[in-house]
């Protein structure tokens, strides 16, 4: 089987499956179905050769539990946004470094059930279920050879010395960062794609600090164009929701094709508008926008000091 007959495979399978949470949300009427990063988590597993997290299958299935679990009951608490926001940031962290992976998802699946005020225990239902579809499936693509099969292990080294220092500064400056937003009703501000894409480039060794400016456009471009299809195609024209999901995709893979780009956090961005309330939307891709650009212009200069400075 031909490299782009596979791509086409595994594009439909993404973008039937991905559709079909929409649809489920939709047809509910219950929006904790919609789990934007979801599109992320796709594309890094399904759409990409090479997966950019390490994470087993077990392990992924486990965590992005947990770490929902976690969310609501944060969201449960009477601590004040920016409050919660950060224990679950440093929680993660801490689960990172401790099970010694690099699956950053982990943060929106912790952080998005705060940032919606989502307090139904159902949200972590969702995130296990739509997990293991979605290792599963990466199962089957590999066993049918439609998928690459992974030639590494899942874990990362032993966590030392170095690594600590970066997931300090890392968190560190994310907590000065987010707290005038979050204190001030800003949320897109800090939302939840935004916070993956800046921990994974505030990793010295990120590829993506070598091109900042196409996975800056690739964001802007996706918070945009879901804003877009929310607003227009549902406000404004009243198609259905898995109508303006599946125009927002097919988008979505034309930027990446565009750009030679998966850069799996601006799905989520892509896909967030279809949770979040009508009411403010607007502000969202201005916000999105100024952040990315923000988050970029800091995790290339605090990277660049720690592999400089420190030599990491």
């Amino acid at each position: 089987m031909k490299h782009q007959t596979k791509l086409i495979i595994r594009h439909t399978l993404a973008f039937l499956f991905l559709l079909m949470m929409i649809a489920a949300a939709e047809f509910s009427g219950t929006k904790e179905i919609i789990f934007p990063e979801m599109v992320a988590l796709v594309t890094g597993y399904w759409l990409s050769d090479k997966p950019p997290w390490r994470a087993g299958p077990v392990k992924l299935v486990a965590l992005m539990t947990l770490c929902a679990l976690a969310g609501v009951l944060l969201a449960r608490t009477e601590i004040w946004l920016w409050g919660k926001v950060a224990i679950g940031y440093v929680l993660v962290a801490v689960m990172l470094m401790l099970y010694r992976s690099t699956l950053y998802p982990l943060i929106s699946a912790c952080i998005l059930p705060v940032m919606i005020d989502t307090e139904d225990f159902f949200y972590v239902g969702v995130v296990f279920t739509l997990s293991v579809i979605l290792v599963t499936c990466r199962a089957l693509l590999i066993r049918f050879d439609i998928l690459p099969k992974e030639e590494t292990t899942w874990d990362l080294p032993e966590t030392g010395l170095k690594d600590v220092i970066v997931w300090m500064v890392t968190i560190g400056v994310f907590l000065v960062y987010s707290a005038y937003p979050l204190t001030h009703g800003n949320p897109y501000f800090v939302a939840p794609p935004l916070i993956v894409g800046y921990t994974a480039m505030m990793r010295p060794d990120c590829p993506l600090l070598n091109t900042p400016i196409k996975p800056c456009l690739m964001m802007i471009l996706c918070a945009a164009t879901g804003f877009a299809a929310r607003f227009f195609l549902v406000e404004q024209f009243g198609l259905p929701l898995v109508a303006a999901a599946g125009a927002a995709l097919l988008l979505y893979f034309a930027f990446m094709a565009l750009l030679d780009l998966r850069y799996p956090p601006t799905g989520a961005a892509l896909f967030l508008p279809f949770l979040l309330p009508a009411e403010g939307l607007s502000a969202y891709p201005v916000l999105v926008a100024v952040s990315t650009v923000s988050l970029t212009l800091i995790c290339f200069i605090c990277a660049g000091m720690m592999r400089d400075e420190w030599s990491i």
